[in-house]
C-alpha cells in the first residue's frame, strides 16, 4: 500500500463520499415525500440491509421490542429502573423487555416516571465570600416496567438475568407480589 499525501487522501475521501451520496440520492428518487432520510424504520432497514447485508438478528435491534400481551392483565412485578444518564436507562429498559419477551413474560412500559432533581448550594470560599456560591445539581431519572400474568419462578429467574447482566449505572428496585 503507498502513501499518499494528505491532500490527495482527503480528494479520495471526498470523491468516495460524493458517490455514496449519489447512491443514496438514486434509491430515494423514485418515493415521494422523501427529503433524504427514510421515513420509517422498514425502509431504514432495507436500505442497511441492502448495503452492509446484516443477518435478521441484528436488523431486529433496530426496531422496537416484541412484545407478549397479557391474558388477564394481573400485575406481578414492577421493575423500576433509575439512573443519572438517559441513554444507559432505555437501553437497560430496551434489554428488560426484549429479555421479557424471550421469557414468555407479557410486559408494559416503560413507563417514564417524575425526575427526582436534588440540588445544592455551597460557599466557594469561607466567611468573607459568601456573595460567591456554586450551584450543583443531580438529576434522577427512573422508568417502570410492569410484568403481567407471569409464573414467579419464571418472574425471578428474569429478575435474576437482569441482575447478572446489569449495566452500568442503572440502578434495579423490584416489587414482586
Amino acid at each position: 500500500m503507498s502513501f499518499a499525501p494528505a491532500p490527495q487522501l482527503l480528494s479520495r475521501a471526498s470523491k468516495r463520499l460524493q458517490i455514496k451520496r449519489s447512491v443514496v440520492q438514486f434509491k430515494l428518487k423514485g418515493k415521494k415525500g422523501l427529503t433524504g432520510l427514510p421515513y420509517d424504520r422498514g425502509e431504514r432497514l432495507t436500505t442497511i440491509n441492502s448495503t452492509a447485508r446484516l443477518p435478521r438478528s441484528v436488523q431486529a435491534l433496530y426496531l422496537r421490542p416484541l412484545r407478549r400481551k397479557a391474558e388477564y392483565g394481573l400485575p406481578v412485578c414492577d421493575l423500576q429502573l433509575r439512573s443519572f444518564s438517559v441513554r444507559n436507562v432505555e437501553f437497560f429498559a430496551d434489554f428488560a423487555i426484549r429479555a421479557a419477551y424471550y421469557l414468555n413474560l407479557p410486559v408494559s412500559g416503560p413507563i417514564p416516571l417524575p425526575k427526582i432533581v436534588e440540588r445544592w448550594t455551597f460557599p466557594r470560599s469561607n466567611f468573607v465570600h459568601k456573595k460567591s456560591q456554586e450551584n450543583f445539581e443531580r438529576i434522577t431519572l427512573r422508568r417502570l416496567i410492569q410484568i403481567k400474568d407471569g409464573d414467579p419462578h419464571v418472574v425471578q429467574a428474569w429478575l435474576s438475568f437482569l441482575r447478572k447482566h446489569a449495566f452500568y449505572g442503572v440502578g434495579m428496585k423490584a416489587n414482586v407480589w
